[in-house]
């Protein structure tokens, strides 16, 4: 476990895709050992089945996110096949998002529910991805955790404690990401500072969170993350390295 893990970079995406090896070693040279991509569409599981065999190293998740909806069942989607050929260490992005323009909440929790069937199956830990439907993710969780217990990663986590509770409750921890730095984010600082040191994760989004001024924020920026997060709860920062690394392990086993 040498050095901090980002849990959730998009390097099948530019700026990333076509300079995967510069990036990656930039990364490391900060002090980033472990890197997590998610696929969220077909096109990208092909582009992250081709970049995992160029780059071993990485590891990977497969998910339909909500927005890449385009058939109606999952079986239609042929992710089994590109599940063999990346072998994942977890599903997602997967989840619920009620902003416009995305397929109906019902096609949705459709293909949510039958992605939690192959999460259970292939008994693999979750990436979530939640926008303004916490609850009915929430009731989802719970019916599925009836008949076997789940475990993962609300990403980039942004949400009420109360909702964070139930979450952790579920099994899930949650993804804090450079959403942190902007000071006018009191409520998600108030998340960080109440969330138990064993449900903690840390992530880039890269290239999606980025600065005020619209600069992106890239993997190797984690370390001064870590160092952010562990002045919020007032411990060190080699504390803090030391527990977001146990709990990428718990979780991923990376």
């Amino acid at each position: 476990m040498n050095g901090l893990t980002d849990t959730h970079i998009h390097l099948t995406d530019t700026p990333y895709v076509d300079r995967v090896s510069e990036t990656l070693e930039k990364t490391v040279a900060n002090g980033v050992s472990g890197i997590i991509v998610p696929g969220y569409s077909i096109d990208s599981w092909k582009t992250l089945v081709d970049l995992k065999k160029r780059n071993p190293q990485i590891s990977t998740a497969i998910g339909l996110h909500p927005g890449y909806i385009t058939f109606e069942n999952v079986s239609d989607y042929n992710i089994q096949q590109y599940y063999s050929e990346m072998n994942p260490i977890a599903i997602g992005e997967i989840g619920l998002d009620n902003r416009k323009g995305y397929p109906s909440s019902i096609i949705q929790e459709k293909l949510f529910g039958q992605q939690l069937d192959l999460a259970c199956a292939w008994q693999k830990p979750l990436i979530l991805h939640c926008v303004g439907e916490h609850s009915s993710c929430i009731s989802l969780l719970k019916q599925y955790s009836k008949r076997k217990p789940l475990q993962g990663v609300l990403h980039r986590a942004n949400c009420s404690i109360q909702i964070a509770e139930q979450y952790i409750k579920l099994g899930f921890h949650l993804g804090f990401g450079p959403d942190l730095f902007n000071s006018r984010r009191k409520k998600l600082h108030a998340l960080a500072q109440w969330a138990p040191n064993d449900n903690i994760l840390l992530e880039t989004d890269a290239p999606y969170c980025k600065n005020q001024d619209g600069d992106i924020y890239h993997p190797w920026i984690l370390p001064e993350l870590a160092n952010y997060l562990a002045s919020l709860k007032g411990i060190s920062a080699s504390t803090m390295c030391n527990i977001v690394k146990q709990n990428t392990y718990n979780l991923f086993g990376i």
